[in-house]
């Protein structure tokens, strides 16, 4: 008999997430690896993109 499961959305997109492919964000919730990189990348500091002044 095949396991079913209630359908699983990614955290950041709410789309369906398949268990088997699925990563973890930081809070354990379901994500898929290409929306946690982004996530990344869109709540990376802004700051963090410049390098200090060399005065």
């Amino acid at each position: 008999m095949e396991a079913t499961y209630p359908e699983m959305k990614c955290a950041f997109c709410n789309s369906p997430v398949l268990i088997e492919t699925a990563k973890t964000n930081e809070r354990g919730q379901l994500i898929h690896e290409d929306c946690y990189v982004q996530s990344l990348r869109t709540n990376r500091d802004p700051s963090a993109n410049f390098a200090p002044d060399s005065d």
